[in-house]
């Protein structure tokens, strides 16, 4: 009977070794990380100069005034964006009360057709592009400006001209 006995603890011993000892001993629990990015989208204009457009002679009311790579935008996104271009107000508000239609200003990026200017509807993106920062190719690019008021009324005018960053 002791031999019994002796057998079983045995046994049971053994057997809550070799339970015991399957794993090392590690156990393993885990924990989820989260990383939550919202969209970026960083616009950066930066004229070469003061936007303005003096009309003196016969020939630049014939032809208007085109300015080359006016102006230079840098875009920063985290996501495919799209840049337009659009009237801050209905006219241009001249000194003297006079008013001018926005389409008399053109834009386009350049290398690509002009498009008017207008301060109402879905304007066609300026340009588009994907992730990344401004070094990024498409990521900078330049926007020409063509003014022709023809023959209006003499004043001078302003109007803010807004440009916009959106998700694709």
């Amino acid at each position: 009977m002791f031999r019994k006995h002796i057998i079983t603890i045995l046994f049971i011993t053994v057997s809550a070794l070799v339970a015991f000892s399957q794993d090392g001993g590690t156990r393993n629990n885990g924990q989820n990380a989260r990383i939550v990015m919202d969209p970026v989208f960083k616009l950066k204009i930066k004229p070469k100069k003061t936007v303005k457009y003096k009309f003196e002679t016969k020939e630049d009311y014939d032809n208007g005034i085109f300015d080359l790579e006016a102006t230079q935008v840098e875009v920063e996104a985290n996501m495919d964006w799209q840049v337009t271009i659009t009237a801050g107000q209905e006219y241009f508000e001249g000194k003297n009360g006079n008013k001018l239609r926005p389409e008399v200003f053109h834009y386009a990026k350049t290398g690509e057709a002009l498009q008017s200017l207008t301060y109402q509807g879905d304007p066609r993106p300026v340009a588009t592009g994907g992730s990344g920062k401004k070094n990024v190719e498409g990521n900078t690019f330049y926007v020409d400006y063509f003014v022709d008021p023809g023959y209006e009324t003499p004043d001078e005018y302003i109007m803010e001209i807004v440009y916009t960053i959106s998700a694709k």
